[in-house]
């Protein structure tokens, strides 16, 4: 059965909602912590494959007009539409080529293909992430809404902006995506099947659910500590104090509740970066983002080692 509306509504909404959180949450032009719109194209064409490009194509053509209007670039028509095109292209290209190799690959379920689906996330995500930037980046000067002197400083900051995003958003994505497309009897490939985890949604509260609210807690009030008492040092006790707790949620929670702990996470420091006066930090903030995810997506795999092993006569 074909992909119905639903989901491509969800996922053009997703797309879009994606692009305006990263617009709201700038810490300076073009500049921001994260770049979720990079997780939700990864995530649709690895749950739903080629079906997806359509939509997240009319996604990229969207807010290629909206940005042209939000930094007054001015371009004619038939120029928007070229680099809406390349945009789309240059985007879309780099992810599926990644998602794609990941969407096929065979047992899913055992340990050693878990932990070989997760190094392939996340080092093919760091390719995908930096071949996006570069050729965004030069189709953006090409067509004219960017300078070509403008591309040193900022294709890896896009670089590191839509890996942060990635690694935070695309697995948790992916999981609802999953769960709507079977909802609406659209059978997807069951990439992300082993981070559903044994727990449903609503057994999430109220052990899983304070923990969570733990973790926020500790990160905002450290976050309150650094911007109240100037003191951009505090922010090493961010990774020191919140890695542990989330690991030690991973360790002892459902896949799903590592997943959240890790966009809850992200979405705070991302907030905090843009309404702050942390935005000199960014570039720490993101090292903090993007090693709490790496940590906990490996000590996923880890744990899966461990239950083979333990299984094992």
């Amino acid at each position: 059965m074909g992909t119905k509306a639903p989901l491509q509504l969800l996922i053009f909404g997703s797309w879009l909602v994606a692009f305006g959180a990263a617009a709201l949450l700038e810490y300076a032009p073009n500049a921001s912590l994260w770049f979720p719109p990079a997780a939700v194209t990864f995530a649709a064409v690895m749950v739903l494959g080629l079906r997806a490009l359509p939509v997240l194509w009319l996604g990229c053509l969207v807010v290629t007009l909206l940005a042209d209007q939000i930094y007054q670039r001015g371009l004619a028509w038939p120029e928007l539409l070229l680099a809406g095109l390349a945009f789309a292209i240059t985007h879309t290209l780099a992810y599926a080529a990644v998602a794609l190799v990941l969407r096929s690959r065979d047992d899913v379920l055992s340990p050693g293909a878990y932990r070989g689906n997760v190094t392939l996330f996340l080092m093919g995500g760091m390719l995908a992430t930096g071949l996006s930037s570069a050729l965004g980046g030069l189709s953006l000067a090409a067509t004219g809404m960017t300078e070509f002197r403008e591309l040193p400083a900022l294709i890896p900051t896009w670089w590191i902006g839509d890996y942060a995003g990635l690694v935070t958003v695309a697995p948790l994505f992916a999981v609802l995506l999953t769960q709507l497309a079977e909802a609406l009897e659209v059978t997807p490939r069951k990439r992300l099947e082993p981070l559903l985890g044994p727990r449903p949604w609503h057994a999430l509260w109220p052990g899983a659910a304070l923990k969570l609210l733990g973790l926020a807690a500790l990160t905002l009030t450290i976050l309150a500590i650094a911007v109240v008492f100037a003191a951009p040092f505090v922010l090493v006790l961010l990774l020191l104090a919140c890695l542990p707790v989330q690991l030690w949620i991973a360790r002892n929670e459902s896949p799903l509740v590592t997943l959240l702990g890790v966009f809850g996470f992200t979405l705070l420091l991302a907030i905090a970066t843009s309404a702050t006066g942390l935005r000199e930090q960014a570039p720490t903030l993101q090292f903090m983002v993007i090693s709490v995810a790496i940590g906990s997506y490996l000590d996923l795999a880890a744990d899966r080692r461990t239950e083979r092993d333990t299984a094992r006569p």
